[in-house]
């Protein structure tokens, strides 16, 4: 039997099973891990948000891959930001409020603000990608306005 002093019931549960059933600790020191399991719990209520980010996340490595999936948690959850920069590192917080739309801000000025950052332009035509090829598809208006963004990321300008 293997030793589970000191650890919580479900890890004493699954201590020593295989394959080896990840503790919380295990998470909380690998902060790769640790990222994907908060974007886990975070969009666990919502599987059409988890599917968007894992399929806008496709194609990217490393932070760019954490940036997308976690793109829309700002806009899309009560998730506090507080939280975000306590638990992320500061450039994943950096990204992911330059890819979160302001308040106050147009459409227009919120992508020429995105535009400042090759990652953030990177996964931003990815999410805008997978917003068009959603089997419901967008409005017409709102293809048009991804069309131009695409092409304002792409090539600087808004021309469609």
């Amino acid at each position: 039997m293997a030793d589970t002093t000191g650890l919580s019931p479900v890890e004493e549960t699954h201590a020593g099973s295989t394959p080896a059933f990840p503790t919380v600790s295990s998470l909380l020191e690998d902060r790769g891990k640790r990222e994907l399991a908060y974007f886990a719990l975070i969009h666990f209520a919502d599987k059409d948000m988890a599917m968007h980010s894992c399929r806008v996340a496709i194609g990217h490595s490393g932070t760019a891959k954490v940036v997308a999936l976690l793109h829309d948690i700002m806009e899309d959850t009560r998730f506090p930001e507080a939280d975000l920069r306590r638990l992320f590192c500061a450039e994943t917080v950096r990204l992911v409020m330059l890819l979160t739309r302001q308040y106050a801000e147009t459409y227009v000025e919120y992508i020429d603000r995105v535009a400042t950052d090759p990652m953030a332009v990177q996964v931003k035509l990815s999410d805008i990608q997978d917003n068009l090829d959603r089997g419901d598809g967008p409005s017409t208006s709102l293809k048009t306005r991804y069309r131009k963004a695409s092409n304002r990321l792409r090539s600087g300008t808004w021309e469609a």
